[in-house]
C-alpha cells in the first residue's frame, strides 16, 4: 500500500513468468519494459490480504472485488469495499464466477464514483474457473475421494495433484487462456482511469513446480507456503501524466455482506 500508484489493479493467482510469456505477444502493449517481479506476502488470497491490507486503514482507498474473500477484511479498513461476488448484478451463476468484461465496468463505474480515491481493482482470473476455449477439455476425476469428491470436481489443480488422469498440458492451456481473456479488460482500465495503474497479483499458482527439499510436484496455492513460484508475482506499471488527486474521507464500509451466498460461491470457486 505504500508504494506509488492511483489505480492497482489485481490478477488473481498470476504467474510471473506467464504473464511476462503472455504480453510478449502484445505488439502494441504500453510501457512493456516497465514489467518487474515482486513477491506476494502470502501463497493465498486471504494470507496475502490479511498481510497486506488489514493491519491498517486505508481511507484515501476504494476496493473493487471479485475476491470471495473480500469479506474477510475488517469493514473499516478501506473508504469504501465493494464485494462484487456477493451481489447478483455481477456475479454469473452460469460461469461461477465475475467475468472480467462484468468486473471492467464495475471498476470504471466506481472509479467515476470515487474520483479522488485510489482505487483497488481484484479481478479474478486466472484463478479458475477456467473460460476459454480449452475450458471444456479439463477432465475431473470424479467419484474416488469420496466425501471430498465435491471440492475436487470444481479444483483443477487438487485433481492434477491426486490423480493421474488430469491432462497438464491443457489444464495450462487453460490457466494462460484466463490470462489473455482477462488482459484486454485490463488494458481498457488502465486506458480509462486517471492516474497511474499497476498490474500485479495476490500470489501465484504452482503447476507441478518441485518443492523443496522436498521435491513432490505441487499445484494450486495452498496457505501459509513459502515458495519462489508460488510468490512471484508481476510488478507491471503504466505510468501517467495526470495524477488523481487523493483525498481520504471517513469509511463507508462494507457492501453486500452475505454469509449464507459467499459461502456457496466459495464452494462453487473450489475452496470448499
Amino acid at each position: 500500500m505504500n508504494e506509488d500508484w492511483d489505480n492497482l489493479i489485481i490478477l488473481d493467482g498470476c504467474r510471473y513468468d506467464i504473464y511476462q510469456s503472455v504480453i510478449s505477444e502484445y505488439d502494441d502493449l504500453l510501457y512493456p519494459n516497465t514489467l518487474t517481479d515482486t513477491f506476494s506476502p502470502g501463497s493465498s488470497s486471504p494470507e496475502t490480504l490479511t498481510k497486506a491490507f488489514s493491519a491498517d486503514t486505508h481511507h484515501d482507498t476504494v476496493y473493487v472485488s471479485a475476491n470471495p474473500f473480500t469479506s474477510t477484511i475488517p469493514q473499516e479498513t478501506f473508504h469504501a469495499t465493494h464485494d462484487l461476488v456477493n451481489d447478483d448484478n455481477y456475479w454469473s451463476n452460469q460461469k461461477k464466477t465475475v467475468t472480467p468484461e462484468v468486473m471492467k465496468q464495475a471498476v470504471v463505474d466506481f472509479s467515476d464514483k470515487y474520483p479522488h480515491k485510489r482505487v483497488i481493482a481484484h479481478f479474478m482470473q486466472p484463478h479458475h474457473p477456467f473460460l476459454g476455449e480449452s475450458s471444456g477439455e479439463i477432465q475431473f476425476n470424479r467419484g474416488v475421494y469420496g466425501e471430498r469428491d465435491k471440492q475436487f470436481n470444481t479444483d483443477p489443480w487438487m485433481n492434477a495433484y491426486l490423480s493421474t488422469q488430469v491432462n497438464h498440458e491443457k489444464l495450462l492451456t487453460a490457466y494462460r487462456e484466463n490470462i489473455e481473456l482477462a488482459l484486454p479488460h485490463v488494458m481498457e482500465v488502465i486506458d480509462t482511469l486517471e492516474g497511474k495503474s499497476i498490474i500485479t497479483s495476490d500470489h501465484a499458482n504452482l503447476i507441478g513446480d518441485r518443492g523443496y527439499p522436498i521435491p513432490v510436484r505441487g499445484y494450486g496455492h495452498p496457505n501459509n507456503i513459502v515458495s519462489k513460484k508460488l510468490r512471484q508475482v508481476p510488478w507491471h506499471e503504466f505510468p501517467s501524466k495526470n495524477r488523481k488527486k487523493i483525498i481520504k474521507d471517513s469509511p463507508i464500509g462494507l457492501s453486500h455482506d452475505e454469509q449464507p451466498k459467499i459461502s456457496n460461491r466459495l464452494t462453487q470457486l473450489g475452496y470448499r
